[in-house]
C-alpha cells in the first residue's frame, strides 16, 4: 500500500512539473518569436505635374533614421518606390512628399506597404494631394 501511495505521489509531482514548464517554456518561445519578427517597409509614390523639371522631396523613415532624397521630374508622370528594413514591431514607418514650386498644380499619390517576414506586402496606408502629402503606419501586427 506504501508504494502505490509513494508512485502516486511521484507521479503527480512529476506531472506538476512538467506542466509548469511547459507553459514558461511556450510564453518564452511565443514572446521570442515576437522579438525577432521581422518587417519590411515599402514606400511608393506617384506624381502627375503639368511641368518637367520640377523638384521634389521624399522624407521617409528606415531602419538607420529618417531619410531624404530630392529629386527632379523629366516627364509630367513619374514615379518613385523604396523598400526598406528589416524593422521591428512598433516601427513608425512615415512618409512625406513634398513639391517645390507650390503653385503648380501637382497631384501626389503615395502608399505605404508592410510585409512580415517572407510574407506579401499589404497596403496599411495610403493618402492623396496636391503639391505635399505626408502619410504614416506604426507597425502593430
Amino acid at each position: 500500500m506504501k508504494r502505490i501511495v509513494f508512485l502516486l505521489l511521484l507521479l503527480m509531482s512529476a506531472t506538476f512539473v512538467f506542466v509548469s514548464c511547459s507553459k514558461d517554456d511556450n510564453e518564452d518561445v511565443v514572446n521570442n518569436i515576437e522579438e525577432d519578427t521581422r518587417y519590411y517597409v515599402k514606400y511608393e509614390v506617384k506624381i502627375t505635374s503639368l511641368h518637367t523639371g520640377v523638384y521634389r522631396t521624399y522624407t521617409f523613415n528606415t531602419e538607420n533614421g529618417e531619410q531624404v532624397e530630392k529629386t527632379k521630374n523629366s516627364s509630367r508622370t513619374t514615379a518613385w518606390e523604396g523598400t526598406y528594413g528589416p524593422v521591428k514591431k512598433g516601427f513608425l514607418a512615415k512618409f512625406t512628399c513634398k513639391i517645390d514650386g507650390s503653385e503648380l498644380d501637382n497631384t501626389c499619390q503615395a502608399r505605404i506597404y508592410v510585409s512580415r517576414e517572407k510574407e506579401p506586402f499589404v497596403v496599411k496606408a495610403e493618402s492623396s494631394g496636391t503639391n505635399k502629402i505626408d502619410i504614416s503606419y506604426k507597425i502593430d501586427f
